[in-house]
């Protein structure tokens, strides 16, 4: 719907990095911005990292990059689906353990890796966070799924980590967003990727095998997601026709904050029928021309926001619903 208004772990060594980056406000210099990494934690944590340049000695610091967090996700087996789109399949699924990012990802998060806040949510007249909210921690938006798989790798190099993602064919071939490519993944590399279909709803699921993490009916789901509207699309919800601060509601058992609502997700996945046998680390249909979003948006009703619920959207569009979480190995 491109046209259409619609629906990090710090490295674990002891490194200098540099990143150069184009003059900032205070003169002429040309920054090279340096960070020394000296501690290895299990998962990121809120903060503030100081990156001071290696020219004129200026520093900034870079909130932003440690703000998406990291969550250790367990290995073990579950049944995913129902697929309410194809007959109700299920179908069961082991996953090694990995790590995902806590909240979807940032527009100050996606401004200090890309360069650029494309989201439709932007702060500007109309467009203002909650009373209280902070507009760089809403989830980046109008992204493709081109887009956010360049991010990951992007952020892997950024963050000392080996890309996933080769991308070829680019279109157009500098700036965004892209609306074509052909993109293969190296699933050995340790960088940033986008999660599978089935690491998504795993990792959503937390354990538990009902309609919502919580329980099987959506009383509280307010607790849990921003959201559009009851199931009779009558009455209005929290979400109040906007995005919000990622991390203000309750996450889910194992830590992640707004799995449900706010916006959807991009998943790696074509879009294709759930397998019949069961699979280890499935990562999706072997080929196809859609994608997987999962987890609903602020625009919703409650339905749309169940563990199971899918969607599919063509990988070059962009909307003001939609957005990404990461994981990595």
């Amino acid at each position: 719907m491109k046209n259409r208004i619609s629906l990090l772990g710090i490295i674990a060594i002891t490194a200098i990095i540099g990143f150069t980056f184009t003059a900032c406000g205070s003169g002429d210099c040309t920054h090279t911005w340096e960070w020394e990494v000296t501690t290895a934690p299990a998962e990121f944590k809120d903060g503030v990292k100081t990156e001071t340049c290696s020219k004129c000695s200026e520093t900034r610091n870079t909130e932003a990059i440690l703000a998406s967090g990291l969550v250790q996700i367990p290995g073990g087996s579950f049944t995913m689906g129902p697929d309410f789109v194809n007959n109700d399949a299920t179908f069961t699924v082991t996953l090694s353990a990995f790590k995902m990012s806590k909240y979807a990802v940032t527009q100050d998060l996606y401004q200090a890796v890309m360069g650029e806040n494309p989201s439709y949510f932007h702060g500007g007249t109309g467009r203002e966070p909650a009373e209280g909210e902070t507009q760089g921690r809403r989830p980046v938006e109008m992204v493709t799924w081109f887009d956010a798989v360049e991010f990951c790798n992007k952020l892997s190099t950024r963050e000392g980590f080996t890309p996933v993602y080769t991308i070829t064919a680019r279109t157009p071939a500098t700036g965004y967003p892209i609306t074509a490519a052909t993109v293969t993944a190296e699933w050995a590399n340790n960088g940033y990727r986008l999660p599978t279909e089935a690491q998504w709803e795993y990792a959503c699921r937390a354990g538990t095998s009902t309609k919502w993490h919580f329980g099987e009916d959506d009383t509280k789901l307010e607790e849990y997601a921003w959201y559009g509207w009851d199931d009779d699309w009558e009455i209005q919800k929290n979400s109040k026709g906007k995005t919000h601060q990622v991390g203000l509601l309750k996450p889910n058992q194992w830590g992640l904050y707004d799995m449900y609502g706010n916006v959807w997700e991009w998943c790696w996945d074509w879009w294709g029928d759930y397998p019949v046998t069961a699979k280890t680390d499935y990562t999706g249909a072997e080929s196809g021309a859609i994608r997987v979003l999962r987890g609903g948006g602020w625009l919703i009703s409650a339905e749309f926001t169940r563990s199971a619920y899918r969607i599919n959207f063509d990988p070059l569009d962009w909307d003001i619903a939609s957005g990404f979480r990461v994981v990595r190995p």
